[in-house]
């Protein structure tokens, strides 16, 4: 659910934000800070918030509520980890990969974040 959204972002979005203007190293650094302001919300929603909505209840009411509870709970513990995780890979991305290749890089950094999000998040589970 994290790959559409991310490769029109980087598809559509992204080749607009560049600042001719500034040194190589001040774009790099720019571009990471506006991936990483726009999409830590969007991934972070789509880990908590949907994942706790899709399982199973007996109504919408009860999703959406499962959805509110996980994110009340563990949202911190994802903006941590997010944190740590997504300005390296982002950095990488736009020191390292050709633009033609960022989206399958994204897809593979994405699917290693929700691995780890969702060891996190089911840890304690029985």
């Amino acid at each position: 659910m994290i790959s559409p959204g991310l490769h029109l972002f980087l598809t559509r979005v992204m080749p607009h934000v560049v600042f001719p203007n500034l040194s190589k190293l001040t774009n790099i650094g720019l571009r990471v800070a506006f991936h990483q302001a726009c999409m830590m919300p969007y991934i972070q929603g789509t880990l908590l918030f949907v994942s706790a909505a899709m399982q199973p209840a007996s109504s919408v009411q009860e999703r959406i509520e499962a959805g509110k509870k996980r994110w009340s709970e563990k949202w911190r513990m994802g903006f941590t980890v997010s944190l740590m995780y997504w300005p390296l890979v982002n950095t990488a991305m736009y020191t390292l990969v050709r633009p033609a290749f960022m989206n399958l890089y994204a897809d593979v950094a994405s699917l290693c974040f929700s691995t780890v999000m969702s060891y996190i998040l089911y840890r304690d589970c029985a």
